[in-house]
């Protein structure tokens, strides 16, 4: 079993992995500061949870866009497992190649997203990932990621509406009953959610113009997939746990054969 963990702005997202699939997963905030002695015992709570214990696990795997937990969640992985886990970098060996124009400034879980859709899905292939932000990346069809584009996920852009204003209040962003909204809340549900998904549509259709390949397949992740996969058209499938999935194939790729 290897414990995979993708820490992001809002969440760090954790799975247990035995063979080709998350077995289980457990989100933790990441706003709330934690010790590394707390956080150990955290994660052995969340074995612990679903009958798991920390002996089970043979390894662990670290991909993050948050440097400052970085080390506090490598120091309680060591502290959990007895030995460090494998922190992946932008220039960290993988399966696929890094074509960034500077490799070690991707984000770690837009590269963790390409290794496994191309993994599962092939290449060339499009991965939007919906989460604190929404991120498009692009694989050509030899395997090189080649980068891709970064917007305001719904809550950002929810929140600019509030800061931004005098009187618009603040929205929890789900999908509104009806594109014409009747109230002012539910006007921002729907601007928000239906723009979002939208917006994915056209940047999709731009990426595969420039790609050359009309018919490219376009897959989503991240924890708010799901709600939006359905009212974008341009996405064929949905596979919540591809970050994770990718760590635990960049990590297998280090070791020896």
């Amino acid at each position: 079993m290897l414990l995979a963990i993708d820490i992001g702005n809002t969440e760090a997202t954790i799975g247990a992995i035995e063979g080709a699939e998350v077995s289980r997963h457990w989100r933790l905030s990441t706003r709330a500061p934690r010790t590394r002695d707390e956080l150990a015992l955290t994660l052995k709570g969340c074995l612990q949870l679903d009958g798991l214990e920390a002996g089970q696990v043979e390894a662990a795997v670290i991909g993050s866009v948050v440097t400052h937990l970085t080390p506090i969640y490598e120091s309680a992985c060591e502290r959990l497992l007895g030995r460090p886990p494998l922190v992946v970098t932008g220039h960290t060996p993988m399966p696929i190649r890094n074509g960034y124009a500077d490799p070690g400034a991707v984000g770690v879980d837009r590269l963790a997203n390409a290794v496994a859709g191309v993994s599962r899905y092939g290449a060339p292939l499009i991965v939007a990932d919906f989460g604190t932000a929404i991120t498009l990346d692009v694989i050509s069809a030899d395997g090189v990621y080649l980068g891709g584009m970064i917007a305001p996920g719904p809550e950002m852009m929810a929140e600019a509406l509030f800061q931004g204003t005098s009187r618009l209040p603040h929205v929890v962003v789900e999908r509104p009953a009806s594109v014409i909204g009747r109230t002012t809340r539910d006007s921002i549900a729907s601007g928000v959610f239906y723009g979002v998904a939208g917006a994915v549509d056209s940047l999709i259709e731009r990426a595969r113009r420039e790609l050359g390949v009309p018919g490219c397949k376009a897959v989503a992740t991240g924890g708010r997939a799901p709600a939006f996969v359905e009212q974008c058209r341009a996405i064929s499938a949905c596979d919540p746990f591809l970050t994770l999935l990718g760590l635990k194939e960049i990590w297998a790729f280090q070791k020896p054969s």
